[in-house]
């Protein structure tokens, strides 16, 4: 059974989320977040109490199944290590380029017009605290933009530079610098699919291979099988260096964000989007299963961005479906704007995306069999009445 918790249907203060914990294996720690649009918007919805009451019920039954004890939540980050693609670059393509990529009106070498969603997750743990930089700078975020799930980079199609700069590359960027850090103030962000996708569509190529994967892709329906594997490889990887937090983002229905959006190819790329994401809560699944002193939180990014379409005006975006520079000119407006670009969030999308991640991470409250549920789900209940009153 997968532990499933984080479920942002009752809301404390600063938007911060219920989270349970225990519906599983003792210390197996595989926390699927659910988005709910109506406890994340700016409107600060308060969710029925009728669903605070079912939660309570929840936790109990599962801690009656099942006593467990949940991994220690983090309340700090000292380090923040992250593995990705242009979604987390924060300046490492502009390193290898010496500055010339991203050009403006991209913002300093980000594929956005600001900070990304990872830079700005470090700021709510940190704030004002400017120690997060790329790993060419000396930093601990080894993103690139362009990267796919195992070796290869889409952008190394067009540039010689980013050859075979993909996730393979950073996780042995990573063994290599052999950084010191602290596992319960250590968080490990991985992240990437779309490249896979871009770059077998762009080459007719393999999107690469790497632990955990078998193969090289054929036809389309073979890259999230593929991409799903390589994830898994490098999640196993990272806790076998030591990691004992870990942040898994999904990937964004591709279908919708503009590049793809009305094309014929769109209903394909949605399909294959949903079974990258099924697969990989199943691999999540099974590494949980096999390291139960590990959190991993595998955070719903495609929920968050259907979210964001679904309802714009309550998260104060005006265009969901339209890029707010279109290679030739600037929107007036890009924080009315989801995307930046064709594919790339503004850095106020970012900013949204970034307070999900910071909801999740802090983890489940702590339960100890059933009268310590009963307990928490009362305790719990007891702060949302005053945080509300």
């Amino acid at each position: 059974m997968i532990p499933v918790c984080g479920l942002p249907i009752c809301v404390r203060s600063r938007q911060e989320l219920c989270n349970v914990s225990t519906l599983g294996l003792p210390l197996v720690m595989v926390r699927i977040v659910v988005f709910n649009s109506k406890a994340f918007s700016m409107q600060h919805v308060r969710a029925p109490r009728r669903w605070c009451k079912r939660l309570g019920s929840l936790v109990l039954l599962a801690a009656a199944l099942q006593a467990g004890v949940a991994q220690a939540k983090i309340t700090s980050l000292s380090r923040l290590f992250v593995l990705g693609d242009s979604l987390s670059d924060s300046g490492n393509s502009g390193v290898l380029t010496g500055g010339s990529f991203t050009p403006p009106p991209y913002v300093q070498n980000r594929y956005s017009n600001g900070p990304v969603a990872v830079e700005q997750l470090w700021q709510l743990f940190n704030p004002g605290d400017v120690t997060f930089k790329p790993s060419l700078s000396g930093g601990t975020n080894f993103a690139v933009g362009g990267s796919t799930s195992g070796q290869e980079n889409d952008v190394g199609l067009y540039s010689p530079i980013f050859v075979d700069l993909g996730m393979a590359s950073q996780l042995t960027a990573y063994a290599a610098a052999s950084p010191a850090f602290d596992p319960s103030t250590s968080l490990f962000y991985v992240s990437a699919f779309p490249n896979d996708v871009f770059y077998f569509l762009n080459s007719g190529m393999s999107a690469g291979t790497y632990t955990g994967a078998n193969g090289t892709p054929t036809t389309l329906d073979d890259v999230p099988v593929l991409a799903a594997a390589n994830i898994r490889g490098t999640v196993e990887t990272l806790i076998a260096a030591g990691a004992k937090h870990l942040l898994v983002a999904n990937s964004p229905d591709l279908s919708k964000v503009p590049f793809f959006l009305g094309t014929p190819g769109a209903p394909d790329i949605a399909r294959i989007s949903q079974d990258y994401n099924t697969l990989l809560a199943t691999a999540m699944a099974a590494v949980a299963s096999a390291n139960p002193q590990v959190d991993i939180v595998l955070y719903p990014l495609d929920q968050t961005i259907n979210a964001f379409i679904a309802n714009p005006a309550s998260f104060g975006f005006d265009n969901v479906t339209q890029a707010c520079f279109n290679n030739v000119s600037v929107c007036s407006d890009p924080s009315r704007y989801l995307f930046w670009d064709a594919v790339h969030p503004t850095t106020r999308a970012h900013g949204l995306i970034a307070q999900g991640y910071y909801n999740s991470v802090p983890g489940p409250l702590p339960v100890f069999g059933a009268l310590s549920a009963l307990g928490w789900s009362r305790r719990l209940r007891q702060r949302l009445g005053a945080t509300h009153s």
